[in-house]
């Protein structure tokens, strides 16, 4: 009916004191329900907050694998700050929508190389390796192996020193 339609369609609008959406709030909750009913409804994944982030972003933060794994496959947007926040929050990647994701990231430079900083910095070596076999621009390592080399270091995480012995020489 026009009663539900309308309700629905209410339920896809920002705010418009920060730009937060239904759907960014149900995924900052880890409301696994509302995010998968909202996007059945088209809310649009994509849409981005007064700072720019998109719903994948509150999901990370929300460190709920259903609710990130809900959202991976559908956002394009923001793809380098997505691996930034789940380096940070040592997200295990191994799921298939997680790893499609940092795959898909990969393919765009920025995004890979934020990632990549992200990795070394926080420690994230499976987030490296993943970069690493799925990039086709393999001098974003080469470009930043001075950064990398520094943030793996000042991260002393052995297993993200030793990911990045395998595919890049230590600088001199």
């Amino acid at each position: 009916s026009i009663i539900v339609i309308i309700i629905i369609t209410a339920s896809l609008q920002p705010n418009t004191k920060d730009g937060k959406t239904p759907l960014m709030d149900a995924a900052l909750e880890a409301s696994d329900e509302t995010v998968s009913s909202l996007l059945s409804w088209g809310a649009d994944p994509d849409k981005t907050d007064a700072d720019g982030d998109p719903a994948l972003i509150f999901a990370i933060h929300s460190k709920c694998l259903t609710t990130i794994n809900l959202l991976a496959p559908v956002t394009k947007v923001d793809l380098g700050g997505a691996l930034y926040w789940l380096a940070r929050f040592k997200v295990d990647l191994t799921t298939g929508e997680l790893r499609q994701l940092v795959e898909r990231a990969a393919q765009d430079r920025e995004a890979a190389i934020e990632g990549l900083e992200a990795a070394a910095k926080f420690g994230s070596s499976a987030m490296i390796e993943i970069i690493a076999k799925s990039t086709k621009d393999h001098s974003i390592f080469e470009a930043n192996k001075e950064k990398l080399w520094m943030e793996a270091t000042m991260s002393d995480n052995e297993a993200t020193v030793s990911t990045l012995l395998h595919i890049l020489p230590k600088p001199t």
